[in-house]
């Protein structure tokens, strides 16, 4: 007994092609209307960039950014700066540092808006997110016990050496 195909593959590509083109286009227009709701003006370069910072990825250089976009209409060092800063000041990203000089930025909104840590390695740069409720309650006590001082935020980094760099040096 032979068993039919109960669908076509094709049919089934296009259905899923289409229903991601949906999505992203969805993605793509809250982008526009979270930068609108800031006060700031959605353009092209301002939304190509803060979809960078909405992947799952690690927090960004300048640097960075600059290598990730694409295309001869890429914005210059100095307009990504300025982006990049008025991005900050309206609560779109917010700045991460290493230790190293560099200024890092990471999304502050959707799924990246929840507070953590970093793990850096300071072989190959690896960053991991750490989150760690007991690291959090640690220092809300830590900052009551300042006499004077409300705590605003805190930032809290892990340097050290990633498995796979471990791996490598033995």
């Amino acid at each position: 007994m032979q068993v039919s195909r109960i669908y076509n593959s094709d049919k089934v590509a296009c259905v899923v092609a289409a229903f991601k083109m949906e999505v992203y286009a969805w993605y793509m227009t809250n982008l526009r209307e979270i930068i609108r709701e800031k006060g700031l003006k959605a353009t092209p370069s301002r939304i190509a960039v803060l979809d960078l910072f909405n992947c799952d990825c690690m927090p960004m250089s300048v640097e960075s950014v600059l290598d990730c976009l694409r295309g001869s209409k890429k914005p210059d060092r100095a307009t990504i700066y300025r982006m990049l800063d008025s991005f900050v000041t309206v609560g779109l990203l917010k700045e991460v540092y290493f230790n190293d000089g560099v200024i890092r930025y990471e999304s502050s909104i959707g799924d990246h808006s929840h507070h953590h840590h970093h793990a850096v390695c300071v072989s190959c740069g690896t960053t991991k997110e750490v989150e760690d409720t007991a690291v959090e309650k640690a220092i809300s006590g830590a900052s009551k016990k300042i006499k004077g001082f409300t705590l605003m935020d805190h930032s809290l980094e892990f340097f050290g050496t990633c498995d796979k760099c471990i791996k490598i040096k033995k």
